[in-house]
C-alpha cells in the first residue's frame, strides 16, 4: 500500500512536468490483493514465462481493473492487515468475474 502510495504521488510530479510541456498525461488505478498463488515457469520450450496464477492474482486483476485513474483500491485482506496503518474508504461491494458473491473492496484515502 505504501508503494502504490509513493506510485501515484511520482506520477502526479510526472504529470505536472507532462503538462508543462503539453505532452499527454499518465493516469493508472491500482489493485491490491493479499494471499497465496502458484508462481514457476509456465510454457513449453520454444516459449518459457515466469508467472503467477491463481485466485488471488485474478482477484488484483480485477481490483486494478476496477480502479479509476489515481485510486488505490485493495480487497479484504490488505484491509484487514493494513487498516492501522493507513487509511481507507469501504466501498460498495463488487460483483466481479469469477466470484459468486460481491467482494468486499476499500479506496485508500490519500
Amino acid at each position: 500500500v505504501k508503494t502504490a502510495i509513493e506510485m501515484q504521488n511520482k506520477l502526479k510530479n510526472l504529470n505536472k512536468n507532462k503538462k508543462k510541456k503539453r505532452e499527454p498525461l499518465i493516469h493508472v488505478g491500482i489493485g491490491i490483493n493479499k494471499g497465496e498463488v502458484v508462481s514457476g515457469n509456465i510454457g513449453s520450450r520454444e516459449m518459457m514465462d515466469y508467472t503467477v496464477i491463481g485466485d488471488t492474482v485474478n482477484l488484483a486483476a480485477r481490483l486494478c481493473s476496477s480502479a479509476k485513474p489515481g485510486q488505490i483500491l485493495v480487497s479484504d485482506s490488505v484491509f484487514i492487515k493494513t487498516e492501522k496503518t493507513f487509511n481507507f474508504k469501504k466501498l460498495e461491494p463488487l460483483s466481479l468475474k469469477g466470484k459468486r458473491k460481491r467482494v468486499s473492496i476499500f479506496l485508500v484515502e490519500q
